[in-house]
């Protein structure tokens, strides 16, 4: 087959493309922006450090993801938190490189007040790059002792074949 050649495989029931090695077959939505709500409990957020939590799965072989823009909103509970470090929005492999795809400032996550805003790709950050068949997770350095807020984040992302 030629790179780059595309097939309907009748047994899979879907299209693939030959990427020059191997059949691949296309994923669902690719090219296609989505939109995934993911809420993180306050036990999630006091042992973020320790335990990253996931926001948007790998894509699979040769596919990543294009972060496009991301919402967020913090909704206090009784105690604010005590971040000491900002949150970063990482691939699983940058996490022990503290490359940081974008963030959530320590003084948001640490207010007593219901908070909210957004980011598009501008404010992101020129050293975006794209991993392939990589998790997008949230992370921090250290794991506040303090608060019981929920954070939500909307993220809106396109699948690309890389």
């Amino acid at each position: 087959p030629t790179s780059g050649q595309l097939v309907y495989n009748t047994d899979l029931s879907q299209f693939q493309y030959y990427n020059g090695a191997a059949w691949v077959s296309l994923a669902y939505g690719l090219g296609v922006p989505q939109t995934v709500k993911v809420t993180v409990s306050s036990a999630e957020l006091l042992a973020l450090a320790t335990t990253p939590k996931d926001l948007i799965a790998a894509q699979g072989a040769g596919l990543a993801i294009d972060i496009n823009r991301y919402s967020i909103k913090l909704t206090y509970g009784t105690t604010a938190y005590d971040f000491g470090a900002l949150l970063g929005i990482n691939f699983e492999s940058d996490l022990t490189t503290n490359y940081i795809l974008a963030s959530i400032s320590a003084s948001t996550m640490n207010s007593a007040n219901t908070v909210s805003g957004s980011a598009s790709p501008s404010s992101i950050g020129s050293q975006d790059r794209l991993k392939a068949n990589e998790k997008l997770q949230l992370t921090t350095a250290s794991n506040p002792t303090t608060g019981d807020g929920v954070l939500t984040i909307w993220l809106t992302y396109t699948t690309i074949v890389l």
